[in-house]
């Protein structure tokens, strides 16, 4: 058998220091940890604007005038009916809404403000399904203003401010 000598220790030494080593470097390479940060920037808007709204023509609305008048930022309607001659008496607006930003948009109420009595009833569309505006695109629908038929008061005016209620679409 043959006898081990000093140069073959320090062979062998040598040897599993440079494997050591060369595991050390190795793990130090593929374990470098990469950091990436940025900002990201959109140029969306989301925007539902009041276009029109119009008295409807029909024989409810016959002696009561009403108006409506959009506010200048088109976020607000304000419609007036100045005189409902009698009980059951009603005024209909033809409202129109358009999508001015570039997210679609879903239609999901009208809030409706000022109006405190209780024999004047506004109506608009309660929405069974989601009315959903893509950009550019209308809408329209109709607000009716009526006047209790079991009302015993006589001549009624009422004034008052709606805005719309709306969330990006999913």
């Amino acid at each position: 058998m043959k006898r081990k000598t000093k140069s073959d220790k320090k062979y062998v030494i040598f040897v599993l220091i440079a494997i050591l080593l060369s595991f050390t470097v190795g793990y130090a390479l593929f374990s470098e940890v990469l950091n990436i940060s940025g900002t990201a920037t959109t140029t969306g808007t989301f925007d539902i604007e009041f276009t029109s709204a119009t008295p409807a023509a029909s024989p409810d609305t016959i002696g009561c005038n009403p108006t409506a008048t959009i506010s200048a930022d088109k976020n607000t309607l304000t419609i007036a009916v100045p005189d409902l001659s009698q009980p059951g008496a009603k005024a209909t607006i033809n409202v129109v809404v358009t999508n001015v930003g570039n997210i679609a948009a879903e239609l999901l109420s009208v809030d409706v403000t000022g109006n405190t009595d209780p024999d004047i009833v506004v109506q608009y569309p309660n929405w069974p399904t989601t009315v959903t505006l893509e950009p550019l695109q209308t809408y329209e629908f109709p607000v009716v203003v009526s006047w209790d038929p079991d009302s015993s008061t006589s001549n009624k005016e009422v004034t008052f401010t709606a805005a719309l209620n709306y969330q990006q679409a999913s």
